[in-house]
């Protein structure tokens, strides 16, 4: 099959994140590379499949039409490690390592879905959003409310003339799920993770100008200067970054998604936390100018958020 979307720098990253972590090989292996499935490893595992449904989506394939590093270890699943995946017409891969611990389903051209248990739920969640950011800040985090299990993250972007997702739900052992199951009293016995991964037409005019609500300036306004006083927490900052979305009615400019937040206190007393570029690096007691907050135009309706405008001389 021919990509009908020219490979794109930030996903073929992920491609070789497979191969530089040891699940991609020239040729198919001859048998397990590990003798026995660790909680390691089906965490690396249940990356690498999210990494490979985004991927296969983003270019109009399935997971049979990845490169071949990017899908060697993969065999179809068994009929008995299907599990959740009744239906027959659904394409369900796994490895010799990860048996039914880890499962791919390919439940239609623009999705699918991954599957995984006995690992640890928000610790395995936050290793793949942040390794998924790293390889491509234009995902954004997105707020979602969890719908059967009470551990959701989303992960969204925008390419063309369509949208991305990458859904993550799932609960601890012992946990409870939809208020249903908690009013019945019953509880999950085990650890279960779900990624589900989707591409969807925007509709028309969505990403648009028209479509935007955003009401911020196109020229940044000095809030003046000020002393970085050190650097914020980053699950702070990621936080942060979802009520900003929402409360501006856009998205971060990618190049500030993920980066470094410090905290600066204005000349005027205020303290603001203040986004840095990746190349910076701002040090307490370091004199800057803070902008505000400015609309981007790196991609439809995304905003600059409160920035460092450049290095002040010592006073």
């Amino acid at each position: 099959m021919t990509w009908r979307r020219p490979i794109r720098p930030s996903v073929g990253a992920l491609v070789l994140a497979t191969s530089l972590a040891g699940a991609g090989h020239a040729q198919p292996p001859a048998s397990p590379q590990a003798p026995g499935l660790t909680e390691a490893k089906a965490a690396e595992g249940f990356y690498l499949d999210v990494a490979r449904c985004l991927y296969s989506r983003e270019h109009d394939g399935g997971v049979i039409d990845l490169p071949p590093q990017a899908k060697a270890d993969l065999r179809p699943a068994l009929p008995s490690e299907r599990l959740v995946f009744k239906d027959p017409k659904t394409r369900v891969w796994t490895t010799d390592l990860y048996g039914a611990h880890v499962l791919l389903g390919e439940l239609s051209p623009g999705k699918c879905e991954v599957i995984a248990d006995k690992l640890p739920v928000e610790a395995t969640f936050r290793n793949v959003i942040a390794r998924l950011r790293s390889a491509d800040p234009t995902l954004v985090s997105e707020p979602v409310k969890p719908v059967y299990w009470p551990i959701a993250y989303q992960l969204a972007r925008t390419i063309e003339a369509s949208r991305f997702t990458v859904h993550l739900e799932g609960s601890e052992a012992g946990g409870l799920g939809h208020p249903l199951r908690m009013l019945e009293g019953h509880a999950y016995p085990y650890n279960l993770l779900l990624a589900t991964i989707e591409r969807s037409p925007l509709p028309p005019g969505d990403a648009g100008p028209a479509a935007c609500k955003m009401d911020l300036p196109e020229r940044p306004v000095s809030m003046g200067p000020g002393t970085v006083q050190g650097v914020e927490d980053h699950e702070v900052s990621a936080a942060r970054v979802v009520t900003t979305q929402q409360r501006v009615g856009g998205r971060i400019d990618p190049d500030y998604a993920d980066t470094p937040r410090v905290l600066v206190q204005l000349d005027s007393g205020q303290t603001h936390a203040v986004a840095t570029k990746a190349a910076e690096s701002p040090q307490p007691g370091d004199r800057v100018e803070v902008v505000s907050l400015t609309v981007s135009h790196k991609q439809p309706c995304s905003y600059l958020p409160v920035r460092i405008a450049r290095k002040l001389d010592a006073p």
